[in-house]
């Protein structure tokens, strides 16, 4: 792994906050507040099904039932 890849992946995100959305021009219904070295930033819920259905896409995390999809992208809105 080359010294700036190693780099990207030690600096990794953490969990600042979970918090109800209070944003009236935001979509989601859950904000992440997430760390990231010094940067702090905001992830909805639809962004974070959207990396699980890449990881799933991938290989990286066991299928999920297709009914459980269909469920999700009903309620939150999911790429």
């Amino acid at each position: 792994m080359k010294k700036r890849e190693r780099e990207i992946f030690e600096n990794r995100a953490v969990l600042g906050s979970v918090a109800d959305n209070e944003c009236g021009n935001c979509d989601s219904p859950l904000i992440f507040a997430l760390r990231c070295g010094e940067a702090e930033f905001s992830l909805g819920l639809g962004d974070v099904l959207h990396c699980l259905r890449i990881a799933e896409r991938e290989a990286c995390v066991p299928k999920l039932p297709e009914k459980w999809w269909s469920l999700v992208r009903g309620r939150y809105e999911v790429r």
